[in-house]
């Protein structure tokens, strides 16, 4: 820890699928975290991995200090498992990263920005390394995603975000969190802002496969918005529109003709009132539906099954205290906190 952090206390989350990131990187990230801040913490989401990798991670729980692993029960979305991090993260900066020793590298320069900001984006894949169909597919429905939601999503994804906890628990809290952690349109609320990071190597993260990609595509088109649900409502409200017309037409149509066929006023009458009916119900039922949705909390997306604590810690003697005064701060007082060692973390 340097004698002059810049942060009290900082969060880094790291989502784990098919490969995980060796134990060096790790232990890079804890020394460069502590250099930055007076507590940190690494939080590792092991997304439905192998027992080869959960072997691993506990290996790396027992030689890196402050990291704390979380098992999903089923694989998820990468954004989603990012933010059941957050949802668990204790940091008062939350720090999402891969990571690759590159990253950890640009990360001081990157956090020179947190403050001033309350979102830092860096680190985008270059859209070039992404196939051509696949890009252009992606290209299409984030426009048509903007237009509905009013809000522009980075695409590609950036590979180091930054966020404050008040903007991380905002996100949290969305429906569409997966989509909001990519966006910087918040209104003025959490300033953002992006900063450029050269030099670092194709991401060793995966494209999701089409069937993926496409229940998300869905799955945040439905909760970016309640558009589609407007659009059932007029739909509706056109059906019963045209049963309106339809029974004008049928009434000078019998007004009008000799030669109508009998019954079929009648049953031509009986068919447009109940159209009108079902789509006077449907519509109400769906503006019934769209305050609900408007009304209710985002449910509990996923569920940690398991954790994974690691045995060291960089300040083990930091508690909770209560000081002269009567105010509780987190931690004893800096000058009465003795330091770890790096060194003894190294061995």
């Amino acid at each position: 820890m340097t004698d002059n952090p810049k942060f009290e206390a900082i969060s880094a989350i790291a989502v784990v699928e098919e490969r995980l990131p060796p134990l060096e990187v790790f232990q890079s990230l804890e020394a460069t975290l502590a250099t930055v801040s007076v507590d940190l913490e690494i939080v590792v989401v092991a997304n439905d991995v192998s027992v080869e990798i959960t072997q691993q991670l506990q290996a790396i729980a027992e030689a890196v200090p402050n990291v704390t692993i979380h098992f999903l029960a089923q694989h998820v979305d990468r954004d989603t498992a990012v933010l059941a991090g957050m949802d668990h993260a204790l940091g008062d900066w939350i720090v999402v990263l891969s990571p690759t020793a590159e990253e950890v590298a640009s990360l001081p320069r990157v956090l020179e920005k947190a403050g001033p900001y309350e979102v830092v984006f860096a680190g985008a894949r270059d859209i070039k390394d992404i196939p051509p169909a696949y890009r252009r597919i992606a290209g299409m429905y984030f426009k048509l995603y903007t237009v509905i939601s009013g809000t522009r999503v980075d695409w590609p994804a950036p590979r180091i975000r930054v966020y404050s906890r008040a903007a991380a628990r905002y996100m949290v809290s969305l429906l569409d969190g997966e989509f909001a952690l990519r966006s910087l349109d918040f209104s003025g609320t959490f300033p953002g802002a992006r900063e450029t990071v050269i030099g670092l190597p194709l991401s060793d993260l995966k494209l999701p496969t089409p069937w993926r990609a496409l229940r998300k595509a869905f799955r945040g088109l439905l909760n970016a918005s309640a558009v589609p649900l407007r659009a059932v409502i007029g739909t509706a409200l056109i059906g019963g529109l045209f049963a309106i017309i339809n029974s004008i037409y049928t009434i000078l149509i019998f007004l009008l003709k000799e030669d109508v066929m009998p019954g079929w006023t009648t049953l031509s009458l009986q068919i447009s009132v109940m159209m009108f009916l079902f789509s006077v119900m449907f519509a109400l039922i769906a503006e019934y539906v769209l305050k609900m949705y408007r009304s209710m909390a985002p449910r509990q997306r996923i569920t940690i099954v398991r954790e994974i604590r690691s045995p060291l810690r960089r300040q083990s003697e930091r508690l909770n205290v209560i000081g002269s005064d009567g105010s509780l701060q987190l931690g004893a007082p800096r000058e009465q906190s003795p330091t770890t060692p790096q060194s003894e973390f190294a061995q």
